[in-house]
């Protein structure tokens, strides 16, 4: 989803204890444009393109200003889009205000996906995704319960289809980083490659560069 941000003019802002039938405190906004930022898993495959690494980002859009909005910000950054595209359905936008650092108050504007829209967007997504896997070395699952990971069991399945295509590194055996893997292969029951490293800043490196 899109986060827009709006600065109201500080000049405005008055500090005091509000009555509820004391009439609502209003700001006037200042000439500054609002700021857009990817939020949700957009701001999480923003993150990883800023840290070098080749992200490909697949979720759910509308056909509308907003999500033009987070091709052309995320584009911007490095990370491929390939979204799937809802009609009738808005992009998510959360709109904060905020003055001097401090969030006054946020509006979300989004609408539940319908039951008629589930069936083809879940096949539409494990579509994607399985166009994507051979590329990858790393499936980052980001939940935020708004109806576009309704079955991750399903999207497990693809990489337990590729036994050993993926892997994962960590800093060496025996560490936090090896015994959560080999955890997460006994849950899932992926087939995983471990590929041990001396310290987690080479691991790191060897991520992401897609190694």
């Amino acid at each position: 989803f899109v986060q827009r941000k709006v600065a109201p003019d500080d000049t405005d802002q008055r500090d005091r204890d509000i009555d509820e039938e004391d009439p609502p405190p209003a700001h006037r906004r200042r000439q500054t444009p609002a700021e857009d930022r990817p939020g949700g898993a957009a701001n999480v495959a923003l993150n990883v393109a800023s840290l070098g690494a080749h992200c490909t980002l697949i979720g759910l859009v509308g056909v509308d200003d907003a999500a033009q909005t987070l091709r052309d910000l995320l584009g911007a950054a490095g990370a491929v889009c390939d979204f799937v595209t809802v009609d009738d359905w808005p992009t998510i936008v959360k709109l904060r205000v905020v003055s001097r650092n401090q969030q006054l108050l946020r509006t979300d504007f989004e609408r539940p996906l319908g039951a008629h829209h589930q069936a083809q967007i879940r096949a539409r997504i494990i579509d994607r995704l399985a166009e994507r896997l051979g590329d990858a070395t790393i499936v980052v699952l980001q939940d935020y319960d708004k109806g576009a990971l309704t079955e991750p069991r399903e999207l497990i399945e693809l990489a337990r289809k590729e036994p050993g295509k993926l892997s994962y590194a960590s800093s060496g055996p025996g560490t936090p980083y090896h015994m959560a893997g080999e955890l997460f292969k006994a849950m899932s029951g992926t087939d995983i490659l471990h590929v041990p490293h001396k310290g987690s800043g080479e691991a790191r490196n060897a991520v992401m560069g897609g190694h």
